[in-house]
């Protein structure tokens, strides 16, 4: 598989889009795609990952999933060879399944729900509670390690957060370690002291921790969340090819070979763990290898989805209506 100038430029366009706004822990408008639809592009993808399809990425029927298989492309040829492996079609297929998460509908009888808990803040009942998720946890912001909420779910493989402000507030989304995104709320004077109607965003935590949190930086906010996991049916022949923790495990059952499979190796256990110093250690690594430049912009990727600075992380302003 060769990579052309063209891939290594479709790549770096990835890597800007990836940390750009649109990267992470959003909820995206409600995708005009029906479930069964996004249920079969898990076939269609795994089908091309494997090259049991044509090659090239395949036609899928929704802007949002074909942007997904195009950026998976661009990953593809720059992996060249190891994405014909078996750790490449496996990590492949976990960054198409953790992608698509963030934008497919989370409905029955694709997706089950599951309980979520959440440590920090006080019980706000004055908010009510939303169905399916319970009620709101507010917390002031400012205020150290006592303005953090954790967010848990032993089985859960995505979040959907509902998060609400009162007054000027900004918070981190993190997935893990990994600082995801910011939500700022910026009220006028007529709004500051009533609580913005619900924001929603979604969080895909690593299999490994099954953790969020959200990091008030200022203001205070009120949060409530529920979880989902892909129903994985032992009478669906290709569920393996859904359990996300079951693709990352075989892209890091690396002994030895090629130098794009360590790669991909190392990749897969960032995303596995969620943990800065997993991350840190991983990239050590990679960045004393002397990698080819396609794969030098994929650990680069990696590093600016596993970046920790608020500051680095893009912002989205969301006005009181």
């Amino acid at each position: 598989m060769k990579t052309s100038s063209a891939s290594i430029g479709l790549l770096m366009g990835l890597f800007a889009a990836l940390a750009g706004p649109e990267a992470r822990a959003q909820e995206a408008l409600a995708p005009t795609t029906h479930a069964i639809t996004w249920h079969r592009f898990d076939d269609d993808i795994a089908a091309w990952l494997t090259n049991d399809a044509p090659a090239g990425p395949p036609i899928l029927g929704s802007p949002e999933a074909s942007g997904i298989a195009r950026r998976l492309n661009a990953i593809r040829q720059a992996l060249g060879p190891a994405a014909s492996s078996k750790p490449g079609e496996a990590w492949l297929m976990a960054q198409w399944l953790e992608a698509s998460a963030r934008i497919r509908p989370l409905v029955e009888p694709y997706f089950t729900r599951r309980s979520v808990a959440i440590e920090g803040g006080r019980e706000a009942p004055e908010l009510g509670a939303m169905e399916g998720a319970g009620g709101f946890v507010a917390i002031v912001g400012g205020e150290g390690a006592a303005s953090r909420l954790v967010l848990r779910s032993s089985t859960g493989d995505v979040l959907r957060i509902a998060v609400r402000a009162r007054g000027p507030s900004r918070v981190v989304v993190r997935e893990g370690d990994f600082a995801a995104r910011t939500l700022t709320f910026a009220m006028d004077s007529k709004t500051h002291t009533t609580w913005t109607a619900p924001r929603w965003v979604r969080a895909v935590v690593p299999v490994e921790s099954r953790m969020a949190f959200i990091d008030v930086l200022e203001g205070e906010i009120a949060v409530t969340a529920s979880a989902y996991r892909p129903r994985l049916s032992i009478t669906d022949w290709s569920a393996a090819r859904r359990d996300r923790n079951l693709q990352l495990e075989r892209a890091e059952d690396v002994t030895g070979g090629s130098e794009g499979e360590r790669v991909i190796a190392e990749l897969a256990a960032i995303d596995h763990s969620g943990n800065a110093e997993v991350a840190n250690s991983s990239l050590a690594r990679l960045r004393a290898m002397n990698l080819p430049a396609p794969l030098r912009a994929l650990v680069e990727m990696a590093a600016a989805l596993s970046r920790r600075s608020p500051a680095e992380v893009p912002d989205a302003t969301a006005r009181a209506i």
